[in-house]
């Protein structure tokens, strides 16, 4: 077989994930629609008694309820990545019959992986959206009950586009040069380079977080999204006290570290470095999740030491 990439193959690999795990993929995106429908229809009561409280009657009802959903349906996105990420990527298949032709698909790992790792990310995002689409419709079904025209309408499209908010701002502000002018500080000017510098530090973040979630997901076969929770909380208290401990809580005084990172070319250096470590996590796991194609599925690691890892895995 040909060991180079070929999307071909990775087609038919993801199309037979699908297919072999559909109902784990449906109930991802039933546990994203029945909170998004809930949400929503607990949402309409509060504005109806808010607007009556303020007797405000040209408030736009749609648009309060737009903006409410925004941080909950990222919230539970965000939720469902992470479950996604940790308790999709190496799910077994159903049956040793299934399992056994699984690992002989003439596929390489590689594709296999991809196809884990397209699923548990861009279709767990397509689902949320299809769900929220859903949420909408189903939401208008209920505005007869209410009595208020106003509730017909989709939050989709404001959610959708809200969705680079967060880069769009940090962009605006970390650009910002300021300065004193007539003994008032004001903005004297923006540094394109600064805003993207700091744009790309929170997408590299987020590519950081999901990439510990596939890992996790690669090591443990069972309760990984818990394990890899208290993993990293564990670490976050590990940090906090080693920051106190060696007295180091003044740098996040007065901004401090912000300025830092917008004004030093090493703290710019230091966002591309950081990049490696996703990578360096996602090639982990490839690895881990290779093993585990050709070993008992008894061994951690997929293997009966960890220095297997960087040896070759067959398909």
């Amino acid at each position: 077989m040909n060991n180079t990439f070929s999307f071909s193959r990775f087609g038919w690999v993801l199309k037979r994930d699908l297919v072999e795990n559909r109902r784990r993929y449906i109930g991802v995106f039933f546990l994203m629609f029945i909170p998004f429908l809930v949400y929503q229809l607990s949402d309409m009561k509060d504005i109806i008694e808010l607007g009556q409280f303020r007797a405000c009657e040209a408030e736009d009802y749609m648009s309060r309820l737009a903006t409410d959903c925004l941080p909950f349906f990222y919230g539970i996105l965000s939720l469902a990545l992470m479950c996604a990420a940790s308790d999709m990527t190496c799910v077994p298949m159903g049956s040793k019959q299934h399992a056994t032709n699984y690992m002989m698909m003439p596929a390489t790992n590689l594709e296999k992986f991809l196809s884990r790792i397209f699923i548990n990310t861009v279709m767990v995002i397509v689902m949320a959206y299809a769900a929220l689409l859903c949420a909408d419709l189903v939401r208008m079904l209920f505005v007869p009950f209410y009595e208020i025209k106003e509730f017909y309408g989709l939050t989709l499209p404001k959610v959708f586009v809200s969705g680079r908010d967060p880069f769009v701002e940090l962009y605006q502000d970390a650009g910002q040069d300021w300065g004193t002018v007539e003994g008032l500080r004001t903005v004297v000017g923006f540094t394109p380079a600064r805003g993207f510098i700091a744009a790309s530090w929170l997408g590299i973040i987020i590519l950081l977080i999901h990439s510990i979630f596939i890992f996790g997901g690669c090591i443990w076969r069972n309760a990984a999204i818990i394990k890899t929770l208290a993993l990293g909380i564990g670490f976050i208290f590990f940090g906090a006290w080693l920051v106190e401990k060696c007295h180091l809580s003044w740098i996040f005084h007065d901004d401090y570290l912000l300025k830092w990172y917008l004004n030093s070319s090493l703290a710019r250096v230091l966002t591309y470095l950081l990049l490696i470590v996703p990578i360096f996590n996602w090639w982990l796991s490839f690895r881990i999740f290779s093993r585990k194609q050709v070993v008992e599925r008894t061994h951690l690691f997929g293997g009966k030491h960890p220095h297997h890892l960087f040896k070759k895995a067959h398909s």
